[in-house]
């Protein structure tokens, strides 16, 4: 009993010395407390405008009081370029985004295109992206499954959907399933297997089910299919990842591609198929 408890005690010791050497004097960097801009596009040439939304990001301290309105940057400077035209972009404050002023500027696939962005105050951001070139130009889907979800009051049914998608072989591929009501103003969303890869699938169909969540009095849906880049689906991911809900869930950092401050500017191309719903 004797040697159980020495044996113990060390072991309180033990535990206690390290947790002394874990408290450390840590020098935050000076820029580390002030915001950076913030830069959200994708572009597509299948997309008829040209968008950028600007924002500030929350400084590391002394961001008490701020809405979430004081984090949109409505005075900015941007411009898109593709290494021989120069486009500026203008506010629009119903949208609160930036839209190319030039509406006839397209989108190339497989054209490289740079952002560049900056306010009165002095903060910079850059990014580049090479727009998607090849798509799936088609895709499956249909409903296997639909059950009533008792859980809201106003009716809501949860249909199981399989779909199949054709990869384009040789060539990694990322993909994304959006599904949308125009007629309804309930939020409709795939719930589950949103983002896919061809890892381990190149050339194959890649088949997965999933889950659409709507009112009882919808009819039909569009349903988008992406093929994007790998920076559009690393950013959603992580985006997807660090907003689980989950409380056991490690925070995640979310994805960045700019070149000074923060954000994303990637790319992808969409097809649109109608789904009839039972």
């Amino acid at each position: 009993m004797k040697i159980r408890y020495i044996i113990y005690s060390i072991s309180i010791a033990m535990i206690l010395t390290s947790c002394k050497s874990m408290i450390t004097d840590v020098e935050i960097p000076a820029n580390k407390t002030e915001s950076e801009l913030v830069i959200i596009s994708y572009i597509s040439p299948d997309d008829s405008l040209v968008k950028v939304k600007l924002y500030k990001s929350a400084a590391y301290f002394n961001n008490a009081g701020i809405n979430e309105e004081d984090y949109y940057v409505k005075d900015g400077t941007i411009t898109i370029s593709d290494g021989t035209i120069t486009k500026q972009f203008s506010y629009n404050a119903a949208s609160k985004e930036y839209i190319c002023t030039d509406n006839t500027f397209k989108i190339q696939a497989g054209a490289n295109y740079t952002i560049e962005t900056s306010t009165p105050d002095g903060k910079t951001n850059r990014a580049t992206c090479t727009a998607v070139s090849d798509k799936v130009e088609d895709f499956s889907i249909e409903v296997s499954d639909s059950i009533i979800n008792g859980q809201y009051s106003y009716g809501q049914i949860e249909y199981t959907i399989d779909i199949s998608i054709p990869d384009i072989a040789n060539q990694e591929n990322y993909y994304r399933i959006l599904a949308y009501n125009r007629e309804d103003t309930m939020n409709t969303y795939p719930s589950l297997d949103e983002y896919k890869t061809d890892e381990r699938l190149d050339g194959q169909d890649i088949k997965f089910r999933s889950k659409l969540f709507v009112s009882d009095t919808t009819k039909k849906m569009e349903v988008f299919l992406l093929t994007c880049d790998k920076a559009y689906y690393d950013y959603h991911k992580s985006v997807w990842n660090n907003n689980s809900g989950s409380p056991f869930s490690e925070p995640t950092m979310v994805y960045s591609n700019t070149e000074n401050g923060m954000g994303v500017f990637c790319s992808y191309r969409w097809i649109r198929k109608e789904l009839q719903l039972k």
